[in-house]
């Protein structure tokens, strides 16, 4: 029997046209996960882009979904360094989901480069990786692990007269192992392969 309280199902497009918390337009959808679709949206008083991260319809009954969902921003927002991702706002969506605001990136994640260059040389590899080791050396500091490193979560963008800046995306499985971080690094790139290990 269908509960005649719930809310109507909406579509990732049904979103378009929308303002969410009266302050971001969703222009157009930029592709869709396992927990959830991003969007392109401006913020209507600043004209900014940004990317909005939406959290699927039939997930956002499920508390743990929408926690471990909303865990993804808390822990990117931890996280104060500049090759990972700005996360800058959070609320909720007319159909009762959740969302977070974060920087819009326009480039390509890592796995679309190396299908487009083909091997690269190593003096183009090493800074690309040194930005990704920071990254995620600042985020063991603030006691996350992130848990899935691959090509797919690292996004390549142009900065300044940098062609490769790295961007370190996709916290929705992070680790939280300290509130503050006090956990040490040491221990934390401990946990991290221990996880791997766990995972392979």
């Amino acid at each position: 029997m269908n509960d005649p309280n719930a809310m109507p199902m909406m579509t990732p497009e049904g979103l378009v046209g929308h303002t969410l918390a009266d302050r971001y337009k969703v222009i157009k959808v930029l592709g869709e996960g396992g927990m959830g679709s991003v969007y392109l949206g401006e913020h209507v008083t600043l004209r900014k882009r940004v990317a909005i991260k939406v959290l699927h319809q039939e997930l956002c009954r499920d508390q743990t979904q929408v926690d471990r969902f909303l865990q993804e921003a808390r822990a990117a927002s931890m996280i104060d360094q500049e090759n990972v991702v700005e996360i800058t706002d959070f609320g909720s969506t007319p159909n009762g989901s959740v969302f977070f605001v974060m920087e819009f990136l326009n480039g390509e994640d890592l796995s679309d480069t190396v299908k487009n260059c083909g091997p690269m040389p190593w003096s183009r590899v090493a800074p690309i990786m040194m930005q990704i080791i920071e990254a995620l050396r600042c985020a063991h500091e603030a006691g996350i692990v992130h848990r899935d490193m691959k090509p797919e979560n690292c996004f390549r963008i142009k900065r300044g007269s940098n062609q490769d800046f790295i961007k370190v995306l996709d916290f929705g499985i992070a680790k939280v192992t300290s509130e503050e971080g006090d956990g040490g690094g040491k221990n934390l790139c401990l946990l991290y392969t221990s996880d791997a290990a766990d995972d392979s």
